[in-house]
């Protein structure tokens, strides 16, 4: 087992194509996102190469037929169909939906969107290519448009910018991203015009969290930080994959088609989730939980389950 950190979709077909050619490889951990993930899951699939990500969040990742696809995290749909409950329960009228025109981004905006409007709230929407290093037009429509919040579909770099350029134009409504915003990445660029910024995340805060504790720990002795988002999760997936491969071997020689089968038979408690999987890679409905995260004097700390705030 390796682990697998693809993030750039234009070359996750070449490293895919190095690990499906050493025959000693007999599971991934990764990719992380989401655009990586779609460029090799046909290949690896076809391979029977189990893969458990431990964050990409694209609904179709588990519905296009990528047969040995798994991942320890929520899809976008239910992330922003919980957030788009949460906004709709605030009393908005309007709201400014902006997405980078990336794989992740467009899908949370498209759930965000779609939900609010079914739920009676105005929605303008934007699309902002994640190379973008000027979001002062951008700022300046979201204020224009009268809306009394705005969400952000992207990753945590844009996004510090955004909050730049909404504080320089004045914006006084709420801000949302999903769990591509939330890091520390986010924290740097933003600023002080991070503070009060709210993130959804299908991941679990490390830090706080009981259940990792010791991991937090031995994370911080080795790495001299804390645990970042999707780091638990990570843990969480290679246990899980670690678990797999020790059922294979338990039954002769592991390969990695008897690896492929093992995860999806897995039951394995993680420090994040019970690590268990429906047959289209998805965790268990029981298993997914949406946390709601705000930035407060530079530090994201967690609120809680989206479903249980007013």
């Amino acid at each position: 087992m390796r682990a697998d950190d693809q993030g750039d979709p234009a070359i996750a077909p070449t490293a895919a194509a190095k690990v499906l050619q050493d025959p000693a490889v007999l599971g991934v951990v990764g990719p992380s996102f989401s655009g990586a993930t779609k460029a090799v899951a046909t290949n690896y699939g076809q391979a029977n190469m189990a893969i458990i990500s431990p964050s990409a969040t694209n609904d179709t990742l588990s519905t296009s037929g990528f047969s040995t696809f798994h991942r320890v995290v929520p899809p976008d749909s239910l992330e922003g169909n919980e957030l788009a409950a949460f906004l709709a329960s605030k009393g908005y009228k309007k709201m400014v939906v902006i997405d980078d025109l990336s794989d992740y981004g467009k899908g949370v905006a498209d759930t965000v969107q779609s939900a609010l409007e079914k739920a009676g709230v105005q929605v303008q929407r934007l699309g902002v290519d994640a190379k973008t290093t000027d979001y002062g037009a951008t700022a300046t429509s979201v204020v224009s448009s009268g809306a009394q919040a705005m969400f952000y579909g992207g990753y945590d770099a844009q996004a510090g910018q955004l909050a730049r350029a909404l504080q320089t134009a004045g914006f006084n409504g709420d801000k949302y991203t999903g769990n591509g915003g939330k890091s520390s990445v986010f924290t740097k660029g933003a600023g002080a015009a991070g503070d009060g910024w709210y993130f959804s995340c299908g991941c679990s805060d490390a830090v706080t969290a009981p259940a990792a504790k010791d991991f937090t720990a031995a994370y911080k002795a080795a790495f001299n930080t804390d645990p970042s988002t999707y780091s638990p999760e990570a843990y969480d997936a290679a246990n899980a994959m670690i678990d797999a491969i020790k059922t294979a071997a338990a039954k002769g020689t592991p390969t990695r088609q008897s690896v492929s089968d093992a995860v999806k038979a897995l039951d394995y408690k993680g420090i994040t989730t019970q690590v268990k999987f429906d047959p289209s890679g998805e965790l268990a409905a029981s298993s997914q939980v949406i946390n709601l995260f705000q930035q407060k004097n530079g530090v994201i700390t967690i609120l809680g389950n989206i479903k249980d705030q007013k």
